[in-house]
């Protein structure tokens, strides 16, 4: 029975993962969302929900929340292949440290611009390097 819960969660991060990469990488800066208004059609392949959720991931992570996606699928096939937990733990706080650094990293670069135009590393990037 724990085997079928793995595999159901495997498949569940698979799958979200996948509609997040379709999201993120039809990702159009004048879809609406948030922070955008606009009377153009979305161009997002997934409608609304893949034009607000892209804005959100892009917004929060910058470039960097391009590969949240990827990590989902990752951790989805890992559970689906039945990775042990602990291999599985090993690569999420690798991920996660991948995902700090990689937001961080672009925050450090001066430049002149708002944080949404000029940081790659998005809103949290922004505030995470003011804060070290």
């Amino acid at each position: 029975m724990k085997r079928f819960f793995q595999i159901i969660n495997g498949l569940f991060l698979f799958l979200l993962g996948c509609v997040f990469f379709a999201s993120c990488f039809s990702y159009h800066v004048s879809d609406t969302s948030f922070n955008t208004a606009s009377t153009e059609p979305v161009q997002n392949i997934l409608g609304s929900f893949g034009a607000v959720s892209a804005d959100l991931i892009v917004q929060y992570f910058g470039l960097t929340g391009f590969l949240i996606p990827v990590f989902l699928i990752c951790i989805g096939l890992m559970l689906i292949k039945g990775a042990k937990l602990f291999k599985t733990r090993v690569f999420l706080f690798c991920a996660g440290l991948l995902l700090f650094a990689w937001t961080l990293g672009p925050s450090f670069i001066h430049t002149n611009g708002s944080w949404m135009t000029s940081k790659g590393g998005g809103f949290t990037g922004f505030y995470l390097s003011e804060w070290f």
